[in-house]
Formats: structure tokens, C-alpha cells, sequence
């Protein structure tokens, strides 16, 4: 008798974990589904001071998701991360002007234009597009900053720029069509990085700190940033480089940075995983398609402007820096004026020796070392930089996935401070802000690296 009642007393304080874990859930989603809705039709860029604790909100529900997620429910929570990016189908995005760049260039290439070899702000002045109410609203919309300057866009995303100007010149269909390529790129990241996780004998769970994560969401499906393709393309070719289909991972490869540059930093460290001849036929064959895809845009000003739009982000602008900020403050001291075009390229050169660094104490006995190397190698390229927008730490979120390492998920909390330099009518960034979230990410860093390593490790690399 003792025994049964025991048991039954036990049976009944699991059933009330149950219905507290349910009832968490339940309000948890109701509350995520109304902050999603908030940032989705009515938080503007510049409504920090309401945009930040609706965040703040939704990364609460978003860890108490991780914590309530098991092997029985795991469905329900993609689910529910699909649901909160459907939130946003219809939505126009307010936190970033971006997609109005995205739009032009893809409506040049209708047009029988060259978008590498038009500024938009001498475009407007001519008569097809001074008289255009649509291309009045792009460049109304772009900014001066980007109407000043070439697209740095590679092709295959100028292809789907260009997509949905073959039906309608509507701004808000556009928006649709991107967001549809969107919600499609992040299931596809999910299907392909569970089967990854899978092989690395890593818990599937691991993908909803990307899937569920709300910065994710906010930035890739919200804002419109092709990065959700260029992480499924990226996801795609380790998979299948994981399961040795080399000359199908180059390819996906080369599609990757056909979207975004940014996936080059990883070639040295595929060429060190497969090897010298493996890996120089792995990289000619992403170059040849690279090369090839910017074919049918070469003409005499291609490369001039190209590059000079590249050389931007070095020399020009910057945003949201760490390293960078501390040596621009040393240059205003001594020299007494913004060293940025002498600071930036040192500063490239400098995160290229700790890239490449990081490739040569690369250890391939242990799959995971793999995406822990290309993690820390771009973690270093973005300490260096002199401009880290919040959308770019999306593919540090994505490797981390697949390691032990959480300071990327700490990162995609604080970064969001950053739009606290859009809340103003001038933009003007605070550098305490900026110090509060480089100090927690590198200090949760250093906690993971010196105290966590032995628990990473054998959770992780067994």
C-alpha cells in the first residue's frame, strides 16, 4: 500500500510538471505570436525604446522553449518557429530599407540594364526614371547611402532580385516573393542541418537555436537579408562534403557566395579537411562557377566599380565595430582625424593571419573541429571589421549548431543594441551600448573557452 501510494504521488507530481510545462508553453506562444505580430506591422527602426523590450521579451520565450523542448514535442516547435516567420508574409519591413536596393536592382536587369554599372542616384535623373512612380519610391526608400553607391550584390542574388519583376512592378508583391524564398531557404536550412547533426552524432535540438532563435527570424524573414539562402546553400555543401559528394558541395558552394562573399573565408579550411588535391579541384571548381557567373555582367567599368564597392567596407563605411573602434579612438588621438582607410585594410590583413592561422592548427581527426575552426576564424574576420550589421552574424549562429560554443547565441541577444543608433533623427551610435555587448559575448566567450572547454569538449568531440 505504501508503494502505491508513493507511486501515485510521484504519478500525480509528474502530471502537475506537465500541465506547468504545457501552461508555459501555451502562454509563452501567445506572447511570442503578439511581440512577432508587433515588430512585424507596427515597431518602426527608430522605435527602439519599444522595439528592445519586445525583444527582450521574445528571447525570453525563446529560451524557455529550448528548455521545454524534448524528443515527443520537438515537432511542435518547428512548427511554431514556421508559424512566427509566416507572421511576417504580408508585412513591410520597417527595421531595415535594404530590400528597396534589392528591388531596383532587380528591376535594372528587366529593364536591359547592367546593375553594376548604374548608380541609382544618376539614373533618377533621367526621364524613364524621374517620371517613374515606382523607381521614385526605390530611391525615396534606398537611402542616400546606397543610391551613392555600385550594388555589391553577387549574381545568383541579382537573379532573385530580378525574379519577381517579371510579373509586377508592385513593391509589396516583390516583398512577398522575397519572403516566400525566405521562409523556403530557413525549412531547407533546417531539413539539411538535421540530417548534418545527425552524422555528427549531435542532438537534433541543437537546430532550433536557429530555427526558434528570434534574431534569426526577425533579421533574415523580417528584414528580407539573403543570408537565409546563402546559409542554405553553405549548410547544403558541408553536408555534402560531409558525406563525401565533393564536386556537388563545391557547387553549392559557389552558389553560396554567389549570394554573399562572406563563405570564401571557409574555403582555406575545406581545402585543410579534404586535403591538397581534393581541395585545389574542389576550389576550381567553385571558381569556375563563380567566374562564369559573372560573365554576362563584365564590361569596362565592371571591375572598377566592383571593387570599389567592396573596398567600402574597409575603407569607408563602419558600424557596430569592436577592435576597429578602439584603434579609430587611438588614431583621433594621435593623429587627430578618422584613420579608417589606413585602420581598415590593417586591420583585414590582420584577421587574414589569424584565419589562416586557425587553418593550420585545423585537427581533422574529429568532424566537429571542422565547424569549430570556420566559427572562430569568421568570429575573428568580424572583431576586425569595421562594420558588423546584425544580419551577418547569422552564419555564426548557423556553425555554432553544429559545436558546443553558445557565445553566438549570447551575441544574437546584445547585438540588437545596435539599433539603438536608428533612434534618433540623426544616426548616431553609443559606444557604451557597443561596449556592453562586446563584453558580454567576449566574456561569455572566455567562460566557454577556459572554464566549459573540458565540458564542450567531451560533449561535443568525444
Amino acid at each position: 500500500m505504501q508503494v502505491e501510494g508513493k507511486n501515485g504521488q510521484k504519478q500525480k507530481m509528474n502530471n502537475n510538471r506537465f500541465t506547468k510545462a504545457k501552461l508555459f508553453l501555451i502562454i509563452s506562444t501567445v506572447l511570442s505570436l503578439v511581440f512577432y505580430w508587433l515588430i512585424a506591422h507596427n515597431i518602426k527602426r527608430s522605435d527602439f525604446y519599444f522595439f528592445f523590450p519586445v525583444y527582450v521579451g521574445l528571447f525570453i520565450n525563446f529560451l524557455l522553449f529550448l528548455k521545454l523542448t524534448n524528443h515527443q514535442n520537438f515537432k511542435i516547435f518547428i512548427w511554431l518557429g514556421i508559424s512566427f516567420r509566416l507572421l511576417f508574409i504580408f508585412s513591410i519591413p520597417t527595421l531595415s530599407n535594404d530590400y528597396f536596393r534589392f528591388i531596383w536592382d532587380g528591376n535594372l536587369i528587366s529593364e536591359g540594364l547592367n546593375p553594376y554599372s548604374h548608380l541609382p542616384s544618376e539614373l533618377i535623373t533621367q526621364d524613364g526614371f524621374k517620371n517613374s512612380y515606382f523607381y521614385n519610391q526605390l530611391y525615396e526608400g534606398m537611402g542616400n547611402l546606397s543610391a551613392n553607391n555600385y550594388t555589391n550584390y553577387p549574381p545568383l542574388n541579382q537573379l532573385l532580385f530580378w525574379l519577381p519583376s517579371i510579373f509586377s512592378k508592385s513593391i509589396i508583391f516583390h516583398i512577398i516573393f522575397y519572403r516566400v524564398i525566405m521562409i523556403a531557404a530557413d525549412v531547407g536550412t533546417l531539413i539539411i542541418s538535421m540530417k548534418l547533426l545527425k552524422i555528427l552524432n549531435i542532438n537534433e535540438k541543437n537546430i532550433l537555436l536557429y530555427f526558434l532563435n528570434p534574431f534569426i527570424i526577425i533579421e533574415l524573414t523580417g528584414n528580407l537579408h539573403f543570408e537565409a539562402v546563402m546559409i542554405f546553400f553553405l549548410v547544403l555543401s558541408f553536408y555534402l562534403l560531409q558525406i563525401n559528394k565533393r564536386i556537388f558541395s563545391s557547387v553549392f558552394f559557389a552558389f553560396a557566395v554567389l549570394i554573399k562573399l562572406i563563405p570564401l573565408i571557409f574555403l582555406p579550411f575545406i581545402i585543410r579537411k579534404t586535403g591538397i588535391k581534393r581541395g585545389f579541384l574542389y576550389s576550381v571548381i567553385s571558381g569556375a562557377i563563380i567566374l562564369v557567373s559573372f560573365l554576362p555582367f563584365l564590361d569596362t567599368a565592371f571591375l572598377e566599380n566592383y571593387t570599389s564597392s567592396i573596398n567600402l567596407w574597409f575603407q569607408k563605411f563602419e558600424f557596430n565595430a569592436s577592435i576597429y573602434y578602439l584603434v579609430r579612438e587611438i588614431g583621433y588621438m594621435v593623429k587627430g582625424y578618422n584613420i579608417i582607410q589606413s585602420a581598415g585594410p590593417v586591420l583585414s590583413i590582420i584577421s587574414t593571419v589569424m584565419i589562416l592561422s586557425l587553418v593550420f592548427v585545423q585537427k581533422n581527426d574529429k568532424p566537429v573541429s571542422f565547424y569549430s575552426s570556420m566559427l572562430f576564424g569568421l568570429f575573428a574576420y568580424y572583431l576586425f571589421a569595421t562594420t558588423v550589421h546584425p544580419w551577418y552574424i547569422s552564419v555564426l549562429l548557423i556553425l555554432s549548431v553544429f559545436t558546443g560554443y553558445r557565445f553566438v547565441v549570447v551575441w544574437s541577444f546584445f547585438i540588437i543594441l545596435s539599433y539603438y543608433s536608428y533612434s534618433s533623427p540623426v544616426f548616431k551610435e553609443n559606444l557604451w551600448l557597443n561596449v556592453i555587448e562586446y563584453v558580454a559575448v567576449l566574456g561569455f566567450l572566455t567562460v566557454e573557452i577556459f572554464i566549459l572547454k573540458k565540458t564542450i569538449s567531451e560533449k561535443y568531440m568525444p
